[in-house]
């Protein structure tokens, strides 16, 4: 059985796949790579500006840095960004 996601193809898991991770990447769904720069984030998935934006993370000048690095300079919860980050490339 093959398992279509509704996720965005661009962030669906693979061995290559530096944006998802686990078994949750394989499937299409997870956790974002807070590696992930903001800008990159940006880039790739322009709904998470409304969220980075709502969490007061700057998407200009300072979105060169993780997500992870953003979130613990703002003093945000990772957890918390991430299920919003999640939930608006879902479009939820």
């Amino acid at each position: 059985m093959h398992y279509e996601s509704p996720v965005d193809p661009a962030i669906r898991g693979s061995e290559n796949d530096t944006y998802l991770r686990g078994d949750a990447a394989a499937r299409g769904e997870g956790d974002f790579d807070t590696e992930l720069t903001v800008n990159d984030a940006v880039a790739r998935f322009p709904a998470t500006m409304g969220v980075f934006n709502r969490f007061g993370i700057d998407t200009c000048c300072g979105g060169g840095i993780s997500i992870a690095e953003a979130a613990q300079r703002d003093e945000i919860a990772l957890g918390e960004l991430v299920k919003a980050l999640q939930q608006a490339v879902a479009g939820a």
